[in-house]
């Protein structure tokens, strides 16, 4: 039995090329920059092995820097990285990252709408959060998009942009991890249309929490310029600390359980918790 040796990471220039590749795919697509965060998942995924040690940088978007303006061009707002391709032109690239500030849905609405775990709206705080209804005068209980909805999504997008994988499309969705399956590297779209999969989704759940909206008389900013408009650091750990004082401890553990609630398993995972506040919890798995 012989030991299986690690295969060397890719050279730094192949995966800026890459990294350029998939933002001229999406700019072709539907004229939106690449982010950071979707580029870092692209190369994950088809560069399974890379180790951004072995280039010199902890953070991926140090490992930018030196494609920007020689594998695709670059902007930088507050701590967001919208990435074009190399030849699109300062005016496109500007009017693009001013459009993208405004399409970010908040968290909160997009898990109470995707997620299968019970959430409110509350109309005295007139927000969503997580949670089952017990002020029947307060809480409206959402009604999630379910599973189904979002298969009938897919086979739509499949037969209106790519026809000739309709079956496949149709045995896909019949398996247990079918949106892995699809958005995976081992999936049957082309890297442009997964691009266009991912922004025909989001505009099918956004026109769903509207109309939900609009039925339940609830009028409320679906997008958050929070987040496309990020404060300096300082800035933002000074805010913390000012609004902690002034909420009660109530307030601040509902408001903590609901983020955790809307996290992914990956930030979960990098939350620094004390180990004697999981072990009770780990014991009974």
């Amino acid at each position: 039995m012989t030991n299986s040796q690690p295969l060397v990471p890719p050279p730094h220039h192949e995966i800026l090329a890459w990294i350029g590749t998939c933002a001229t795919s999406q700019w072709a697509q539907k004229r939106y920059p690449l982010s950071g965060p979707y580029a870092a998942k692209l190369v994950r995924d088809h560069f399974a092995l890379a180790d951004f040690r072995g280039y010199g940088v902890d953070r991926f978007k140090d490992l930018l820097q030196p494609g920007d303006g020689k594998y695709f061009r670059m902007v930088i707002d507050g701590t967001r990285h919208s990435i074009f391709p190399l030849d699109v032109n300062p005016v496109e690239m500007t009017s693009a990252v001013t459009a993208k500030r405004s399409s970010f849905m908040r968290p909160e609405i997009w898990s109470a709408f995707t997620r299968r775990t019970p959430h409110i709206f509350d109309r005295r705080m007139q927000s969503f959060r997580a949670g089952s209804a017990t002020d029947s005068e307060n809480h409206i209980p959402v009604e999630p998009i379910d599973e189904k909805t979002h298969m009938e999504w897919f086979l739509e997008f499949v037969i209106e942009r790519d026809p000739s994988n309709a079956p496949k499309a149709s045995e896909a969705i019949t398996m247990p991890n079918w949106a892995w399956v699809i958005s995976g590297p081992g999936s049957f779209l082309s890297l442009p249309l997964r691009l266009a999969w991912k922004r025909f989704r989001f505009e099918k759940v956004l026109g769903a929490v509207r109309a939900w909206c609009a039925a339940k008389g609830i009028d409320v900013d679906v997008f958050s310029p929070e987040l496309a408009r990020p404060q300096h650091p300082q800035q933002r750990r000074a805010t913390t600390l000012h609004d902690h004082q002034k909420i009660d401890d109530g307030h601040l553990r509902r408001a903590l359980l609901a983020a955790l609630n809307g996290m992914s398993t990956q930030e979960l995972a990098r939350l620094p918790i004390p180990a004697c506040y999981l072990l009770p919890f780990l014991s009974e798995i």
